[in-house]
């Protein structure tokens, strides 16, 4: 019962004594009468409750506006984090972003819904991550670290180096609650520079002036097709009604490497695939066919696939190779939980997924010159360095081997629904499991 219906039947109870009181007094009831006085005192009582009434009244009316004052204070400082005019980020003691302002967003471009949640270490680049632990691990020990220089990577540019600043938030207990962190952009360091009496000047005529060499054209970096292909494979899983879809594409070492999918029980799946060296993925691949299968637990193709796909719920699989000027580069995979027969129509569809893939590819391909294509590929696996990086953390720390290590590392993702980067990069960041 909330205050206002209390306070209506305290007042109906007051209302029905005093009337009570009204009758005995028109039947003449001696006042002396045990029941007068217990009636004398029961309306005292209640007129007590109607003055504590009032009194809960104004401490509620005080409160709510109390509460309004406060929700009007918290939004103005969201709308100060917001537009404040430098990046700025707040991340649990682990390194996952919770809050970003726009700064931040826009410094990254990547979509504030993408960026919360995320590992702050996802969007370093390869080569400062493994300063990174190292840096957040000197915040334990003070309220504030040193300023650290990394190079964060931005979605559709460049690298852009920046300074980080931070302020670490502690509890009651003098235990780190989350770290604020200032990123101050620095200045791109130059290409070259021309040396003295080399340098053409504005004075010089532009007809004497060396032709400047025309800009090489720039291959879009792999997260900007993340997107389009997480939406492609999405697409595909429900056009063929399946219960997930995945695509692998080749690595510079020649294997398969999981590059998207829709769930991480699909990323297991393909990564299964490359651990075992056998699977439907993989001779789909190999003779650049579409395969298919019924039901993994009964195939003789595969028998140690096919236990490892049962355990991670997968019975059907169909898959397709993904073609780049007449060779696979990579698979395009659908995935039951129950066993499935694949019809034509399934083959047509799937393989028209992979043509669609296969063009993707081709075109980022074409901006630059095609003998950079296992560069640019590696690119677009190079969050799976994170896993890697990750698996031989867990392989010095707890002396298991590569196996054990990635093991533990995708039950972890598994019990906490995340995915197996996220995980990698929280245990690159420091955290134990």
């Amino acid at each position: 019962m909330d205050l206002n219906s209390f306070m209506r039947e305290l007042t109906r109870v007051r209302t029905l004594v005093e009337r009570f009181h009204q009758r005995l007094q028109a039947e003449a009831a001696p006042q002396e009468s045990p029941l007068a006085e217990t009636v004398a005192e029961l309306g005292t009582a209640l007129e007590g409750l109607r003055v504590a009434e009032e009194e809960i009244r104004v401490q509620t009316d005080t409160l709510v506006a109390a509460q309004e004052q406060l929700a009007a204070q918290r939004e103005r400082y969201r709308e100060l984090f917001e537009s404040a005019p430098a990046p700025y980020m707040v991340t649990d003691p682990s390194g996952t972003v919770t809050a970003a302002n726009l700064r931040a967003v826009r410094l990254l471009g990547i979509p504030h819904e993408v960026l919360i949640g995320r590992p702050l270490v996802m969007f370093v680049v390869a080569e400062d991550r493994q300063r990174f632990p190292e840096w957040l691990g000197q915040l334990s020990s003070s309220t504030a670290a040193p300023e650290c220089t990394l190079r964060l990577q931005p979605r559709r540019r460049q690298p852009v180096p920046v300074a980080v600043a931070v302020h670490v938030a502690r509890d009651e207990q003098d235990r780190v609650r989350e770290l604020r962190c200032l990123l101050r952009p620095l200045p791109q360091r130059p290409a070259s520079t021309p040396k003295n009496g080399d340098q053409a000047t504005d004075t010089q005529p532009a007809a004497d002036r060396p032709a400047a060499p025309a800009a090489a054209p720039q291959l879009p970096a792999w997260s900007d097709l993340t997107v389009v292909l997480e939406e492609i494979v999405a697409a595909a899983s429900a056009l063929l009604r399946a219960d997930g879809a995945g695509l692998m594409l080749i690595s510079e070492d020649g294997a398969l490497q999981w590059v998207t999918a829709t769930g991480v029980n699909v990323q297991a799946f393909e990564q299964a695939e490359r651990d075992l060296q056998e699977g439907p993925c993989i001779e789909a691949f190999v003779h650049d066919r579409v395969v298919g299968t019924r039901d993994l637990s009964v195939e003789v193709r595969w028998p140690r696939f096919g236990q490892v796909a049962a355990a991670h719920g997968f019975r059907a699989v169909l898959v397709a190779p993904v073609s780049l000027d007449g060779r696979p580069v990579g698979t395009c995979n659908a995935l039951m939980r129950a066993p499935r027969d694949w019809h034509e129509a399934d083959h047509g569809a799937i393989r028209g997924y992979a043509t669609v893939l296969g063009r993707l590819i081709g075109l980022a391909a074409e901006a630059t010159s095609k003998g950079r294509l296992a560069e640019q590929l590696q690119y677009a696996l190079d969050h799976r360095l994170v896993v890697e990086q990750a698996k031989g953390i867990l392989i010095e720390r707890k002396g298991l081997a590569p196996s054990e290590a990635f093991a533990l590392l995708r039950r972890t993702a598994r019990s906490s629904s995340r995915t197996l980067v996220d995980v990698a990069a929280e245990v690159i960041a420091g955290r134990r499991l």
